[in-house]
This record gives structure tokens, C-alpha cells and sequence, in this order.
């Protein structure tokens, strides 16, 4: 009858150890999932925090036209295609084919009808070829000079 007693008791204690066990699982799982939900919660609204702080600085930046046209290099000159669409795809749109440039009789027409001065050049050849002179440098021209002097 003791030892009845004895398992018994061992038989409960294992139960309640068991069940203990259980519901230590079940709570640190929900703790898990409760902490990775505010984690998202707090990603989502830092990103939210940093995009509008971002759109509040571009806001309050003026758009100071004087440098835009002055920096060759800016969306006045060069539009970046991301940001909208682009002048340069809409030139194709005017783009305009003569007809008397497509065939050879067209060609040879507009060239009896353009003036002989437009086939002739004005400039001349050997004023560009001696317009060319070789600049010394300063080490160079230094070293001319104690040729000379030697």
C-alpha cells in the first residue's frame, strides 16, 4: 500500500512537472511572437519616421533657379529620364525627312539649285597647318637655354 501511495505521488509529480512544462513553452512562444510583432511594428513606423523627415527637408528646400541654369550638369540641361519624360524622346516626333534628300534625282536637284559660293570653302589649308606650334614646356625651355649657353 506505501509503494501504491509512493508511485502515485511520483505519477502526479510527472503530471505536474509535464503540464508546468507545457504552459512554460506556450508562454515563452507567445512572449516570442508578442516581441517579433512590436519589432515589425517598430521598424514599420522608424521607416515611416524617416520618410517623412525626408519629404519635410525637400520641402523646405527652395529651388534656386539661377543655379540650376548656371551648373551645365543639372536637370535644366540634362532632364533625368527617371523623373518623368524626356525631350529627347520627343524630337523623333519633329524629326523631318525631305523628300528630295531620299532619292539620288532629288539630291542632284537640290545640288542645281544651291548656289556654286555654298560648295566653295573659305577656309584654307595652310593658314591651319602653320597656325600649329609646339609650346615648350618650362623644364624644356630651360634646357634650351643651358644648351645655348654651354
Amino acid at each position: 500500500m506505501q509503494s501504491a501511495l509512493v508511485e502515485r505521488e511520483k505519477e502526479t509529480e510527472e503530471k505536474h512537472a509535464q503540464r508546468t512544462e507545457e504552459i512554460r513553452l506556450k508562454k515563452t512562444e507567445n512572449k516570442e511572437r508578442a516581441l517579433a510583432k512590436i519589432q515589425r511594428k517598430r521598424i514599420k513606423v522608424l521607416r515611416k519616421m524617416y520618410k517623412a523627415r525626408k519629404n519635410v527637408e525637400i520641402k523646405g528646400k527652395k529651388r534656386d533657379i539661377i543655379e540650376e541654369y548656371a551648373n551645365f550638369g543639372s536637370t535644366v540641361y540634362a532632364p533625368i529620364t527617371r523623373d518623368g519624360l524626356s525631350l529627347d524622346k520627343k524630337a523623333n516626333k519633329y524629326e523631318v525627312q525631305p523628300e528630295a534628300l531620299s532619292t539620288y534625282q532629288g539630291l542632284s536637284e537640290l545640288t542645281r539649285t544651291l548656289p556654286n559660293k555654298v560648295y566653295e570653302s573659305k577656309a584654307s589649308v595652310d593658314k591651319v597647318k602653320f597656325s600649329f606650334k609646339k609650346s615648350l614646356t618650362r623644364k624644356e625651355h630651360a634646357h634650351l637655354i643651358a644648351l645655348k649657353k654651354a
